[in-house]
């Protein structure tokens, strides 16, 4: 689905953590005060205008076949190209 509109207001955002010289988090109220965080869910709306999303399944392909490839499979063959 693309250029939708996608959004969201029923997560919740926590408190800032690790805020301040080196992350020590000697900032974090201060961070938490200024944006209102911890904030609950239903308090927060998030929209993504022009959006994408899609759903795919892996298939091993190597073989011809098309087969769906398991998720063991699939985390496999991602960690041999990026590792």
């Amino acid at each position: 689905m693309n250029g939708t509109t996608q959004g969201d207001d029923t997560f919740s955002v926590p408190g800032a953590s690790g805020c301040g010289p080196n992350g020590d988090g000697s900032l974090n109220a201060a961070v938490n005060a200024v944006v209102g965080l911890p904030s609950p869910s239903g308090a927060n709306h998030l929209v993504l205008d022009d959006a994408s999303s899609a759903l795919a399944f892996p298939t091993s392909g190597l073989s011809g076949s098309g087969t769906i490839v398991t998720g063991q499979e699939f985390s496999a063959a991602w960690h041999s190209a990026f590792d």
